[in-house]
């Protein structure tokens, strides 16, 4: 099931969860007290929008993005990646979560840049 987070506090409180999906891509910069400390610190109200997948074990899927507009368009950008040029990516345990994902935020009809994802992620 989709769920989106718009609070900062919302998404510290999924620290353990998030940090254990987040444990096998091997980079601090997916760990939650990043993403939290990103959204406290450079998302204005009501900018943050942070697509999880829940299923009955936990959280199988994550993206921690931002909606903001660029002249005329509002697009999804990966959460601080804009303000701080460090890399950025998903999280999910297996391919059908990280599909799940990616259709759930492609139903929002905004577009989504993938800015700062590292070039050999299987995430592309």
């Amino acid at each position: 099931m989709l769920e989106v987070i718009r609070d900062p506090d919302a998404l510290a409180l999924l620290a353990d969860a998030w940090n254990r999906l987040a444990e096998p891509f091997r980079t601090p910069l997916l760990q939650n007290d990043w993403l939290s400390s990103c959204a406290r610190a450079f998302c204005r109200p009501g900018q943050l929008y942070v697509f999880i997948i829940n299923t009955a074990a936990g959280i199988s899927a994550a993206a921690p993005l931002v909606l903001v507009r660029n002249r005329f368009i509002k697009r999804f950008e990966f959460l601080g990646s804009r303000e701080l040029g460090e890399p950025c990516g998903l999280i999910y345990q297996d391919k059908k979560s990280l599909r799940e994902l990616i259709a759930g935020i492609w139903e929002t009809g905004h577009p989504f840049i993938l800015a700062r994802m590292p070039a050999k992620s299987e995430q592309v």
